[in-house]
């Protein structure tokens, strides 16, 4: 399984991320105005995201139109970085996704028509699950396409569906065989794209604070409700494998910060030790 941590040492302290959002829903990009949509069979389509905190993605929901019988009943997700392009560059949009980070097909797939129908295509609301990925906070790019990347027939007529909510970065399309350059979806022509979705998961923790009782060392850090967690620590990053701090092989997520010791610290005879908190 795919895990999120942070990860700090004492005594000399070193702390990764600080914001929390809630579980659940990990980003938003709005919902569908069923005014338009972009092919996604002859297409890969692919619009931007961006996590305020370190966080695992687990979930993918979104809208599109479709004439009958041309969905395929699965889904091929990638999630890229994001890569800048020089302002005013001639050859390509604003941003544009980078390097493939992750990639997959939909597991646990529900296809739910609304009862909207846009000029004789029905609307659907499609949820699946992906496999876990842990990301840190930072911009992305999700991309979605009907069915295997064999299946590349433009009379596919499924079209993942616009939202209002159009944000820094247009959304993007690369044709058959999606090898090569991303094109804007502007409709009308300069006039930016944004496709509406939703992302769900779990935030990651974030490593707050440490202290000191008696020498023994308490790491803090925030926690989700009802998520477990596990510390693990090493002496060293060049160690090949971590061990569970005594006592944190399960820590319970309250909502809030929670605090774990390492009894088994010397702090008088160990210069420093690295920690990690880790989504079970």
């Amino acid at each position: 399984m795919n895990r999120t941590f942070s990860l700090g040492f004492l005594p000399v302290i070193s702390l990764v991320g600080a914001l929390t959002i809630q579980a659940g829903a990990l980003y938003d990009n709005g919902p569908p105005d069923r005014t338009n949509g972009f092919e996604m069979t002859h297409w890969i389509e692919a619009d931007d995201f961006t996590l305020d905190a370190p966080a695992r993605l687990e979930n993918v929901k979104f809208w599109n139109f479709e004439s009958s019988g041309s969905f395929e009943g699965s889904i091929v997700w990638q999630i890229y970085s994001n890569a800048e392009v020089p302002p005013n560059s001639a050859c390509c949009p604003a941003d544009i996704p980078g390097t493939l980070l992750f990639s997959g097909t939909s597991t646990n797939l529900t296809h739910v028509a609304t009862g909207f129908i846009f000029f004789g295509y029905a609307e659907f609301i499609t949820t699946f699950d992906i496999t876990p990925v842990s990301l840190p906070a930072g911009t992305y790019w999700l991309a979605l396409h009907n069915g295997p990347l064999t299946n590349d027939t433009s009379l596919g007529r499924v079209f993942w569906e616009t939202t209002s909510n159009v944000g820094a970065r247009e959304s993007l399309s690369r044709v058959s065989p999606f090898l090569g350059p991303w094109f804007s979806n502007s409709v009308p022509p300069g006039s930016p794209s944004d496709l509406a979705f939703q992302l769900n998961g779990v935030v990651g923790p974030s490593i707050t604070a440490f202290a000191f009782n008696e020498d023994v060392p308490k790491i803090r850090f925030t926690t989700t409700a009802d998520q477990n967690y596990r510390v693990d620590y090493k002496n060293s990053l060049a160690d090949a494998s971590w061990t569970t701090v005594s006592g944190a092989e399960m820590v319970f997520g309250t909502g809030g910060v929670v605090e774990v010791g390492d009894p088994d610290l010397k702090v008088a005879t160990l210069p420093q030790r690295f920690y990690r908190v880790e989504l079970l």
